[in-house]
Parts: structure tokens; C-alpha cells; sequence
């Protein structure tokens, strides 16, 4: 039991957030996100958790430097840093982007090189409430597996009230030889102070074992 408390709270405070899609960080300002999911596993009845770290800072209007890091503690990590580029201008609704990360991952015991190349489309819209879509395609190249893999995720917000959110991400992952991911979770963001949120969320992710997670996670923007 102690074991597995310790793992949890870890992956609470390593933890990564989704990324902010097309739009951009505003020059000057940082975004620094903290989340993790505790799985339990329906076939296995194991658990499981992943953690990780998602950081931006705003170069400029259009230019967002990042880095994320995930590790869930068991077959996988990866680290990398990236650039994002806006192509859409402030007043357009509609948002385009595209970024290219380089960093490093690991599969087991083995480590090696990865990279990362990411296009993403976006836009505020109101159903019922002010909220938001983005849908992110992304190819990832790790030196530790012989395929590239293959990434297509989608997000819808609603800005419930001006200090709560909740939102659905759906996430799909495939690479040959290996099992499709697929992720569907649901979130609820409360803003506790000036430029930061509390989230809580469930997830069930299909893979090669079924699972259902608690998510929990902390951003700050300053």
C-alpha cells in the first residue's frame, strides 16, 4: 500500500497536461501543467500510473518554446523539447499551427533518440456556452521502435462558469506491429487563484490491456 501511495502522488507531480493545440502562449508568459492518471487494469486487475511535465513559454505572438515529459513508471518514457509556429493571425477564429520536437524516449531498459512533428486546427465556439475545439495530428519517430507512430487527437471545452471548465479529449495511437490506443477522457478544470486550475477527470483507455483511471493535475500560467 505504501508503494503504490508513493506512486501516485508521484505521478501527480510529475505529469503532463494536453498541449495548447493551435493557439499560441502569449510573448512573455509561462504555462506550467502538472497531471497523472491512476489506472486500474479490467483484465489484469493490476495497478498502474503514469506522470508526466508539460511546460510553455511564449517567444514571441506567434512563436511557443515547450517541453514535455511523461514516464508511467513501467515500459515507457520520453522527454522532449519543441517549437510551435501560429500561421493564423489574432483576429481569426480559426487557428492553425505546426511544431517539431526532438528529445529522447525509452522502451524498457533501452534509450534512444525521437522526434516529434505535430499540425493542429482550432476554434472558440459557443454551444450553450463559450467553449472550444482542436484537433491535433501528430507522426513520432523512436529510434527504440522500428515504426514510426501515428497520433490523432481531438478536444472539446465548454467554459461552464468563469472559474470552471470541463472538456473531452479523444486520443488514437497506432504504430505496426503493435495494439491501437485508444483514449477517451473527460475533465473538470476549477480555477483556485490568479492563472491556476485544480483538474480531476476519468479516463478508460483501450490497448493492449483495457483500462480505467482517475486523472488528477494542477496548471499555473504566470
Amino acid at each position: 500500500m505504501r508503494r503504490v501511495i508513493i506512486s501516485l502522488i508521484w505521478s501527480m507531480l510529475s505529469a503532463a497536461a494536453v498541449s495548447a493545440g493551435p493557439w499560441p502562449r502569449e510573448k512573455g508568459e509561462f504555462f506550467v501543467a502538472t497531471t497523472g492518471t491512476y489506472f486500474y487494469g479490467l483484465e489484469s486487475e493490476l495497478i498502474q500510473s503514469d506522470g508526466a511535465l508539460y511546460a510553455e513559454y511564449g517567444l514571441s505572438d506567434r512563436l511557443t518554446l515547450g517541453v514535455s515529459a511523461m514516464d508511467n513508471l513501467y515500459d515507457y518514457t520520453h522527454a522532449y523539447a519543441f517549437i510551435r509556429r501560429a500561421f493564423s493571425p489574432p483576429e481569426q477564429r480559426l487557428k492553425f499551427a505546426a511544431s517539431i520536437g526532438l528529445g529522447t524516449s525509452r522502451r524498457w531498459l533501452d534509450w534512444g533518440a525521437m522526434a516529434r512533428v505535430d499540425v493542429s486546427v482550432g476554434r472558440s465556439t459557443t454551444i450553450l456556452k463559450p467553449g472550444w475545439w482542436s484537433v491535433t495530428a501528430a507522426i513520432e519517430d523512436h529510434a527504440v521502435w522500428s515504426a514510426p507512430t501515428y497520433k490523432l487527437d481531438a478536444t472539446f471545452g465548454l467554459n461552464l462558469t468563469d472559474r470552471i471548465k470541463t472538456f473531452v479529449d479523444v486520443e488514437t495511437s497506432h504504430r505496426s506491429g503493435s495494439p491501437q490506443t485508444r483514449t477517451l477522457r473527460t475533465s473538470l478544470a476549477w480555477k483556485t487563484g490568479r492563472g491556476a486550475h485544480l483538474l480531476f477527470g476519468i479516463e478508460a483507455k483501450d490497448s493492449a490491456e483495457r483500462l480505467i483511471g482517475l486523472r488528477a493535475g494542477w496548471w499555473r500560467s504566470f
